[in-house]
C-alpha cells in the first residue's frame, strides 16, 4: 500500500509543478516611514515580482516572492534605499512540494464521502461534491444555490444554511476570490461543517442556525482555483482571457477582488493586465464580482453582515480599501473586529490584528 501510494504522488506531482519555482526566494521587508512604505507598494508594479500580502503600514512585514534571476540586484537596490530586509525561505519549491504530499489530489467521491475530511486541502471537484452532499444529507437546514457561472464554464456555487425557511437575517461568506489562498475555502468548508453537524447537537449551532440565514461560498475564483491545482500553485487571478487590443495577449486573468464598483480603479489597482492587481477592463466585467454583487444584493435588506475570507496577513479588516478615511461606524466595526480576534485568541492562543484597510 506504501508503495502504491508514492507511486501515485510520483505521477502527481509533476504535472501540478508545471510552473516550477525552484530559487525562487521569499523575502521580509519592512518600512521605517512612509516614503519607505511607498517603494514597497511599487513593488506591485513589478512584473517579476509576487507580493503576498500588501503594504500597509510602516513596520508591519511584506513578504515578497523574488526569481533567482533579479534577487542579487534587489537586496543591492533595498539596501541603498535603507530598507530592511531578510530571507524567510530559500527556495520556494519545497514548501509546494510538501503541501503537495500532505495534500494529494482528489476528486468528486471524496466530497461525497460522510466523514469529509477538514484538515486537508481539497480539489474544487471534490469541493463541489461536498457542497452537493451537504444539501442533500442536510436537506431540512441547507440547499445549494449557483450565484454564478466562470469563464471557463464553471459554476460558482455555495449553500444556504438556515431553519424554518430563508427569511431571517442573513449572514454572508465568501472565499477563494484569490485563487492561490487555499485556506480561505478550507475555512469556509470548516464553517459549512459546524453549522449543519453541530444543529443537532450543540445547543450554539442550533441557535446560529435558527437566528440566521447563513450564505456561504467557499470558492468564488473556481478558474484559478482549478488552474492552482493543475497548472501554477502561485496563481492569483481569474483566467478570462485579455478582451482589448493593445492588451499583452499573453498575461490572462484579473483580479476579481478589484473588479467592484466601488472605487473601481484606484490606489491599490493597476491597468497593466500583466500585473497580479489587475482590475479588468471595466467594474464588473468579470464573472466573479458579477456573481457576488448579484448574491449579496438578491437579499436586500435581510443581509446584516458580508465576510470575505483571504490570507496570508492574519488580519481582520474593515473599510475602507481605498482612502484614509473611516467610515460613520467604524467604531462599531471595530469592536465586533476586536471581539472576534479576543475569540480566537481564547480560543487558540493565536493573536490576530484588526484595522481598516487603507491604501
Amino acid at each position: 500500500m506504501m508503495f502504491l501510494v508514492l507511486f501515485f504522488l510520483s505521477a502527481v506531482l509533476p504535472a501540478f509543478s508545471h510552473v516550477n519555482f525552484t530559487g525562487h526566494r521569499l523575502y521580509g521587508l519592512f518600512a521605517s516611514d512612509e516614503e519607505e512604505l511607498n517603494l514597497l507598494r511599487e513593488l506591485n508594479n513589478h512584473p517579476e515580482l509576487d507580493v503576498w500580502n500588501d503594504p500597509v503600514a510602516v513596520y508591519e512585514k511584506v513578504n515578497v516572492r523574488v526569481p533567482p534571476t533579479i534577487a542579487s540586484k534587489l537586496e543591492e537596490k533595498w539596501k541603498k534605499e535603507g530598507i530592511d530586509f531578510y530571507v524567510v525561505a530559500d527556495d520556494i519549491q519545497k514548501w509546494i512540494d510538501e503541501e503537495r504530499e500532505e495534500n494529494p489530489v482528489d476528486d468528486a467521491l471524496a466530497g461525497r464521502q460522510e466523514n469529509f475530511q477538514l484538515d486537508v486541502y481539497h480539489t474544487f471537484e471534490a469541493i463541489s461534491a461536498y457542497i452537493d452532499s451537504v444539501g442533500s444529507r442536510y436537506s431540512s437546514i441547507a440547499a445549494v444555490q449557483q450565484i454564478g457561472t466562470t469563464y471557463e464554464g464553471n459554476p460558482i456555487k455555495g449553500l444556504k444554511i438556515g431553519s424554518g425557511g430563508f427569511n431571517k437575517p442573513a449572514l454572508w461568506i465568501d472565499s477563494g476570490i484569490h485563487a492561490r489562498e487555499w485556506v480561505a475555502p478550507a475555512t469556509s468548508l470548516y464553517i459549512i461543517e459546524q453549522l449543519v453537524k453541530g444543529y443537532d447537537t450543540d445547543p450554539q449551532m442550533r441557535e446560529l442556525v435558527d437566528t440566521f440565514d447563513w450564505y456561504i461560498f467557499p470558492v468564488i475564483n473556481v478558474d484559478g482555483y482549478k488552474y492552482t491545482w493543475t497548472f501554477n500553485r502561485m496563481w492569483r487571478k481569474n483566467r478570462v482571457l485579455p478582451r482589448r487590443f493593445g492588451t499583452n495577449p499573453f498575461c490572462r486573468g484579473a483580479d476579481p477582488n478589484r473588479n467592484f464598483d466601488s472605487a473601481f480603479g484606484g490606489a491599490g489597482t493597476s491597468g497593466d493586465s500583466c500585473s497580479e492587481i489587475y482590475r479588468g477592463e471595466s467594474a464588473f466585467s468579470e464573472e466573479e464580482s458579477k456573481a457576488v454583487r448579484d448574491g449579496v444584493l438578491s437579499l436586500g435588506p435581510r443581509l446584516k453582515a458580508y465576510f470575505t475570507l483571504h490570507s496570508y496577513s492574519q488580519l481582520w479588516m474593515t473599510p475602507y480599501g481605498h482612502s484614509k478615511a473611516t467610515p460613520p461606524d467604524y467604531q462599531d466595526q471595530m469592536k465586533a473586529l476586536q471581539a472576534a480576534a479576543n475569540a480566537i485568541a481564547m480560543y487558540n492562543g493565536h493573536t490576530t490584528n484588526t484595522d481598516y484597510c487603507q491604501p
